[in-house]
């Protein structure tokens, strides 16, 4: 019984060393880390100032735009290591695969965003279209990283990755420019301090306003008052 735990702590610490060096294997490949670098940036810039209170839909369908880039990126980079003799064959249909899966989820996303469907919302979050990326990247570009292994603790480390950048998120201060949009978001903020706040639209068809414009201002004169108007 000791020998099985052990094995399985074994197999599971491979795993996690896997997962690790999925995210640092860019910087071994210069080609690759040029294809990373806007990639983290956008998510970086995304999740912090963005989608810190959740995705719109607008974000995740431009989330979803920047997945169907990427992954004919993957089929126009495998296919030529394949002609270069970098891959196998059995490779490149790896990677066509994996391209045409991954483009079917930006499909998916963008489908669901135009429907204005609830699901993209949490199908089209940045730091979901970013894990998938990061993860399939070093897998296209003949990593050596088993792909079987890497499948396994792609998968299986996901909750932790997600939950992890949820807690930083709750952890980090509110950038000053969301604190600006939930401020002119709040009830009452339209055209306050040019007339049309609480009162701005209320007062017209009042009263006080009907003594101005309305009929009230006729109030008390005769028909006669206008007969000594000549043109």
């Amino acid at each position: 019984m000791p020998l099985t735990i052990s094995a399985i702590l074994l197999y599971f610490w491979g795993l996690v060393k896997t997962w690790g060096a999925l995210f640092i294997a860019p910087i071994g490949n210069l080609e690759m880390l040029w294809i990373i670098i806007p990639i983290y940036l956008n998510w970086i810039f995304s999740e912090f100032f963005q989608e810190k209170r959740g995705t719109s839909l607008g974000n995740a369908i431009s989330n979803a735009t920047i997945v169907l880039w990427v992954a004919i990126d993957w089929s126009r980079t495998s296919t030529r290591f394949f002609a270069n003799n970098a891959i196998s064959s059995w490779h490149l249909a790896w990677n066509i695969v994996s391209s045409i899966l991954v483009f079917a989820y930006g499909v998916w996303v963008v489908y669901e965003g135009v429907k204005g469907k609830n699901l993209t919302h949490y199908i089209g979050r940045v730091r979901v279209a970013t894990y998938i990326i990061l993860m399939g990247t070093p897998l296209i570009y003949n990593s050596t990283i088993p792909i079987g292994n890497a499948i396994i603790a792609i998968i299986l480390f996901f909750p932790l990755y997600y939950f992890f950048i949820e807690l930083l998120d709750r952890l980090l201060p509110d950038p000053i420019s969301i604190k600006e949009e939930e401020e002119e978001a709040k009830p009452g903020r339209f055209g306050e301090g040019s007339g049309f706040g609480s009162s701005g639209f209320s007062d017209i068809g009042s009263q006080n306003t009907g003594n101005e414009f309305g009929a009230g201002s006729f109030k008390g004169q005769k028909m006669d008052d206008f007969k000594n108007f000549k043109i």
